[in-house]
């Protein structure tokens, strides 16, 4: 059994060192042994029923390997869980099209904010977000959209315990919980959150909580070159945001009730 367990646990570090090398895909033996501390015996091991189950591919001719099917179609079971269904990725595309900004939905993962689905924009110059991709959540305009929106316990939790892990050697532009609270608290007032190049530079967001009772909180945020709008349209797009998200949450709630009759 403890042989069991410890197989699992390589396994996970493994799916782990995928999803923390981002647009860096592929990894080899050597740099996944690197990532996870694991021997590169251990990590062929390991790797070798995770292949076998569609969790991850190997590239034949580069002998490098990716994330699997597998693990994708988890992705979107949990998407579809989530109470974000079709209609979600509708909403992406209508922001997107309508406004030429890249949207993403994405939720809170202790301290950080995981993208679930993401439409770029139509301009051509446009920041790309890709689904499965992490960020920090108090630089960013869709993490403080949730943490504002959470219960004060749960806020203060994230404050004390999550707060330092994102700071050494980045230039978030928010540096202490204090201000922090202070950025919060101006997010409930208008509805929605800025991040004005808080962690990103070069980068304005606009993020609004999509209100969905009884899910994990999800937010929609929109990013924008700082160089292509001025800072007050921002409130233009974050007023959009909650009429689209107010709007989506109905179709969802209406849907539920729809389906339970």
């Amino acid at each position: 059994m403890a042989e069991h367990n410890n197989s699992v646990a390589r396994a996970v570090m493994i799916m782990d060192a995928f999803v923390a090398a981002g647009r860096d895909s592929e990894l080899g033996i050597t740099e996944l042994s690197q990532r996870t501390g694991l021997a590169k015996s251990v990590v062929s091991r390991v790797l070798v029923p995770l292949v076998q189950g569609g969790y991850v591919e190997r590239d034949a001719r580069t002998r490098r390997y990716r994330v699997g099917l597998r693990a994708f179609e988890f992705g979107l079971r949990y998407l579809s869980r989530s109470g974000a269904p079709q209609s979600a990725l509708q909403m992406l595309d209508d922001l997107a099209r309508e406004t030429g900004c890249t949207a993403y939905l994405g939720v809170l993962d202790g301290p950080e904010c995981v993208v679930l689905a993401a439409e770029e924009g139509r301009d051509r110059i446009r920041v790309v977000v890709s689904p499965g991709e992490r960020m920090p959540a108090h630089g960013t305009a869709m993490g403080k959209a949730i943490m504002a929106n959470l219960d004060a316990s749960s806020r203060e939790a994230l404050l004390t315990t999550g707060w330092p892990h994102h700071l050494d050697g980045q230039p978030w532009r928010i540096l202490t919980p204090d201000s922090l609270r202070e950025d919060l608290e101006a997010t409930r007032r208008r509805g929605y959150a800025l991040a004005i190049e808080d962690g990103y530079p070069g980068v304005w967001s606009v993020g609004a909580v999509v209100p969905l009772y009884g899910q994990r909180p999800m937010a929609v945020s929109m990013d924008v070159p700082a160089f292509a709008v001025p800072e007050e349209k921002l409130h233009d797009l974050g007023r959009m945001l909650l009429e689209k998200t107010a709007r989506f949450s109905g179709t969802v709630l209406t849907g539920a009730v729809s389906s339970a009759v």
